[in-house]
């Protein structure tokens, strides 16, 4: 069986959703696709990549990996679940095609603890051949000089191909180089695009009609988006106040972090973007920025959000309940691979994309969180053309194999609830935004890098103060990166 293409450049933390289009449950919206990409499309799973054919006589391929969220890359036995057997079926089919053994070099999480694996890269031992860390991570290898220039270096690696994710590609090159990349070698990209999830029951019953045609139409906008949150929101006990524990809300955001980070992105903006010259430069402050938190933050002051189980000065949900999942919130923002963890709920869910600005924004965009990591390759590898072959094989073969594994039968079949969420993932994969200011976080630095994330935290803050008290500091960090690679 064939399976529907839609299977577009990976990469692509956490799923954003909201309520708002006008279809009742039955109907079965004629959806169209994203620009860009076509339902029609079938996926050729004899794609070719063009590599030569090559014996490395059963070398031993390392792969890097967070012991913690390793199963995207690496799965020793087929297990009968779906997406673990497909990694395993990809490794194998790289394995035999080229006489190597594909092997797991697992570390503890780095985020909390630093670069574990820079000790033995800077003491120039070749202990692993590709990485894949916390995308954060991966710049910080980078900026230390301890991976490798992809562009340069990686001979066999097509970063055109339609494995690899276009929007990090051409965000992140730099001075000519690239170090950081992502593609359907995994899918934790897909995983962690931000989106919204909405509990259609709750909709219906308020009489609002559900987003998806919006969406279609290009009027699931910011404002649609604010409009329903306010009204969906009650004091359900009547005791004057509303609560994570009794009362309903218009949105339940599950952290301090994604949706106040993510919500920058509505508009296309970024925190750091390319020059005319091809030169990084700060982007984070605009009129339409300014605008974005303005309005993000008056929807917040209306009692119409719940800020997930941590607490925050303002809009934090001290008791930890998921009032989402509990029936008692319009609107869950996650990523997208939240809806398979919700997948026991007894409420029907929709998902829809991160809404976008207005209608004159050319399309949606969702921040892919950091946590959906990058791919790096040591600087102290051996064989470079060896490692570019086998990266190029396993990418892919993972758009071959592991995605339409992942998106199509694991997301679409088994957990999304009617055929319009199932046309919506599609927007959701065309949304992914890799921002480089985000990613790379230490060049504009905090909270510049976090800024949404930082404003919901203090109390009084907005992006105006916040800017002007940082932008000195940012600029000289930009200016130094760019005298230095410049050298």
């Amino acid at each position: 069986m064939k399976i529907p293409r839609i299977i577009f450049v990976f990469l692509a933390a956490a799923v954003l959703y909201s309520c708002s289009a006008g279809d009742t449950p039955s109907e079965n919206i004629n959806a169209t696709a994203p620009p860009g990409l076509s339902f029609e499309e079938e996926a050729d799973p004899e794609i070719p990549d063009n590599l030569p054919e090559r014996d490395f006589n059963g070398y031993n391929f390392r792969l890097y990996l967070d012991e913690s969220k390793y199963e995207d890359m690496y799965i020793e036995e087929e297990i009968g679940e779906i997406v673990d057997d497909a990694v395993y079926k990809r490794n194998k089919t790289v394995e035999e095609r080229f006489n190597i053994n594909i092997s797991a070099v697992l570390h503890p999480e780095e985020w909390s603890r630093g670069m574990d694996g820079s000790r033995s890269i800077m003491a120039g031992e070749d202990a692993f051949d590709l990485m894949l860390t916390h995308a954060r991570i991966a710049y910080q290898y980078a900026n230390q000089g301890l991976v490798t220039d992809w562009l340069e270096n990686m001979p066999f690696v097509d970063l055109n191909a339609a494995w690899w994710n276009q929007d990090v590609n051409n965000d992140s090159t730099m001075f000519g180089k690239v170090y950081c990349l992502a593609g359907d070698i995994s899918y934790r990209g897909l995983e962690t695009t931000f989106c919204m999830i909405f509990n259609k029951e709750l909709v219906r019953n308020l009489g609002i009609d559900y987003p998806y045609s919006d969406v279609i139409n290009g009027t699931w906008t910011f404002d649609r988006f604010i409009e329903i949150v306010k009204s969906g929101s009650a004091d359900l006990n009547g005791d004057g106040v509303i609560t994570p524990d009794a009362d309903r809300y218009g949105l339940e955001t599950g952290n301090i972090w994604g949706y106040p980070t993510s919500v920058l992105y509505c508009g296309g903006d970024r925190v750091i973007r390319k020059s005319e010259d091809g030169l990084p430069e700060l982007a984070v402050y605009n009129e339409r920025t300014i605008d974005i938190f303005e309005k993000f933050f008056d929807m917040l002051n209306s009692g119409a959000v719940c800020i997930g189980g941590e607490n925050s000065p303002l809009w934090g949900n001290p008791s930890g309940v998921t009032v989402f999942r509990n029936g008692r919130s319009l609107f869950f923002h996650a990523g997208m691979g939240a809806i398979v963890n919700l997948r026991d709920m007894e409420e029907e869910i929709g998902i829809v994309p991160t809404p976008k600005y207005d209608v004159n924004t050319p399309k949606y965009y969702g921040l892919v969180e950091a946590y959906g990591g990058l791919l790096t390759v040591p600087v102290t590898i051996s064989d470079q053309e060896r490692t570019s072959i086998i990266t190029e094989a396993l990418c892919a073969e993972g758009y071959k194999i592991i995605v339409p594994a992942y998106y199509e039968k694991a997301l679409k079949t088994k957990y999304a609830r009617d055929d319009e969420s199932e046309a919506m993932l599609d927007y959701i994969k065309d949304s992914a935004v890799y921002d480089y200011g985000y990613m790379n976080h230490n060049l504009a630095g905090d909270p510049l890098s976090s800024i949404g994330s930082h404003l919901v935290q203090n109390s009084g803050a907005n992006l105006i103060s916040v800017y002007e008290r940082n932008v000195a500091r940012a600029q000289t960090s930009i200016e130094a990166f760019i005298e230095k690679n410049l050298e």
